[in-house]
């Protein structure tokens, strides 16, 4: 256990953290900017923040409350919002620094605006870790009453398909069939994780066309074999 701590006699035994200026600037800035009504307690909420911000910067993932606190920050704003709105709903729920600057990195915004849409999805990806995983975590999050806004996951799912690249093409368009070939912009949740889902699990369709094709393939590539060891390929 540690003693008290030792008198201080003069400048020289000051012993300033190295972290301490960069973490009163901000703190000032903040506070300036805000202009609390009570300093004490927008004080308290800013260190608490700036705590949790901390140990998840040393390796913990978002919360679904965190993630949900962003979304209901801008689930009636317009689809384009400043950064700077990005940056104050993200440390409204908490969302390290670190993985704003990273997020907005991956995607690709370099202007003075972003899709917050988008941008969201990006950390429900951060948290599911692939794209069937992500779409339902939104849908999860976004559900009320048993049903979904159809078009916002729809505009996540075109985004987070583009970005990856391990998903294949036949998935990806059985899934854009799955979320653009309902009527209305409000559905089932259940029905939509169902058929999400089952693009996912389906086995490709094998048509006669496609046997036909590959036939066709196998006889040309024996037609073509090459001589080997001055021996003609063997016949039939």
């Amino acid at each position: 256990m540690s003693g008290p701590p030792a008198t201080i006699y003069s400048a020289e035994q000051i012993v300033i953290p190295p972290e301490l200026p960069e973490i009163l600037k901000n703190y000032a800035k903040y506070i300036i900017k805000q202009q609390p009504k009570d300093i004490i307690i927008a004080s308290s909420e800013y260190f608490g923040r700036l705590s949790t911000q901390t140990k998840q910067l040393q390796g913990g993932k978002l919360s679904k409350q965190q993630l949900l606190t962003f979304y209901k920050k801008f689930s009636i704003s317009k689809p384009n919002v400043t950064k700077l709105d990005i940056q104050e709903g993200c440390e409204w729920a908490d969302v390290p620094l670190h993985q704003v600057a990273d997020t907005l990195t991956v995607g690709d915004w370099t202007g003075d605006s972003a899709p917050w849409i988008n941008f969201w999805a990006l950390l429900c990806a951060s948290v599911a870790g692939n794209l069937l995983a992500t779409l339902l975590l939104i849908i999860e999050l976004v559900s009320e009453g048993g049903q979904v806004n159809l078009t916002l996951v729809r505009t996540a799912f075109e985004f987070l398909s583009s970005k990856d690249s391990e998903v294949s093409d036949e998935i990806i368009s059985n899934i854009g069939i799955s979320v653009s070939s309902t009527n209305g912009s409000v559905v089932s949740s259940d029905a939509l994780i169902a058929s999400i889902t089952q693009s996912f699990t389906a086995k490709p369709v094998v048509t006669n066309e496609v046997v036909e094709s590959e036939v066709t393939e196998d006889v040309e590539m024996t037609e073509e074999q090459p001589v080997v060891d001055g021996n003609e390929p063997p016949t039939e």
